[in-house]
């Protein structure tokens, strides 16, 4: 399976805000990101829902993902709703 269906699969999650938020970055930022990001990005996927949630939201900060990286997906996260 190329590595970009590996990582869409990833991206669906069973909650609505991860899936959209993982998929809108996965879609318009991984590709133009850097290589550390797309690294981060990858083990960001391997976490479960709940950590992962916790993450995305602020509720855990965790120095294995830097708030920078972390500010990405979360200023896309409401760039996206606000188009709803």
């Amino acid at each position: 399976m190329p590595e970009s269906r590996k990582l869409a699969w990833q991206c669906r999650r069973g909650n609505l805000e991860l899936d959209l938020m993982l998929q809108h970055y996965l879609l318009h930022e991984f590709a133009p990101a850097g290589e550390a990001d797309q690294k981060l990005f990858r083990k960001l996927l391997t976490l479960e829902d709940n950590q992962l949630f916790a993450i995305l939201m602020g509720d855990t900060i965790t120095a294995e993902f830097p708030t920078s990286f972390i500010d990405k997906i979360r200023g896309i996260r409401h760039q996206r709703t606000a188009e709803f």
